[in-house]
């Protein structure tokens, strides 16, 4: 078995060695693999995407590659240092607790395991070790949950809301108003995963896609996914399907 290429790791390094490699340019768009789309809507999405449309909304089925594409674009974009963008922001809610700030351990701690899905989207998209400690350590990449953005500006930034669903109002706008100059935001959610009904809160989803329609048609484009775009999985399009006539 031949071992993982290795270009570098922060993981061992001082801050003071991970300040250093900030400095000098290490990603480059060559680092991602070549992910070209499997379905029309997710060509749609990179069309728009590309056409820098500042807004782009997401919705629809699991399994449809939304959070993917989205991560993919914008590593591509913050990878090319023409582009401008300096860093991709990943923003999502603690659902199970809707605050977390009672939890122990800091913001970093605190919001580690809503960190895995992206972890092992970074490691499907880059084959260097450790990508994703990496990429956050030298200024890629950031993560923040809804609770830890309120206050900050992000300029030069490609904001990924992730699992929108599940934010409220107040999060979604709150979210939304944090763009700062040169930034942009790419939405994704999935209406049948709402997980705010079980803890008697109300989801911002249709709230976010009034907002979205009523702002200029030139700056937002949304991407609706249905069953035939599942990519994951027969047994996802099975078990959707399913779901659909019960």
């Amino acid at each position: 078995m031949s071992k993982q290429k290795i270009k570098f790791d922060t993981t061992s390094l001082p801050p003071d060695n991970i300040r250093q490699l900030g400095n000098r340019k290490k990603f480059h768009p060559k680092d991602l693999i070549n992910l070209t789309p499997k379905t029309k809507k997710q060509s749609q999405f990179l069309t728009a995407y590309y056409s820098q449309i500042p807004i782009i909304l997401q919705t629809g089925c699991a399994g449809t590659g939304k959070s993917l594409m989205a991560l993919y674009a914008a590593l591509s974009e913050v990878f090319d240092e023409s582009s401008g963008f300096k860093k991709v922001l990943i923003v999502r809610s603690a659902v199970e607790t809707r605050s977390i700030g009672f939890l122990p351990g800091d913001a970093s701690e605190k919001s580690a395991p809503y960190e895995i899905p992206y972890q092992d989207l970074t490691n499907f998209l880059i084959t260097y070790n450790n990508p994703y400690h990496n990429l956050k350590a030298l200024g890629y990449l950031d993560f923040r949950l809804t609770t830890h953005v309120r206050g900050l500006t992000f300029d030069n930034t490609i904001m990924i809301m992730d699992e929108a669903q599940n934010m409220d109002e107040s999060e979604i706008l709150s979210v939304l108003t944090r763009l700062g100059l040169h930034s942009k935001v790419v939405i994704c959610g999935d209406t049948k995963q709402d997980d705010l009904f079980r803890q008697k809160f109300k989801s911002g989803f249709n709230y976010l896609q009034n907002l979205v329609n009523l702002i200029d048609p030139s700056k937002t484009a949304v991407i609706e996914y249905g069953i035939d775009d599942i990519v994951r999985s027969d047994i996802v399009r099975d078990i959707l399907i399913a779901d659909s006539k019960i």
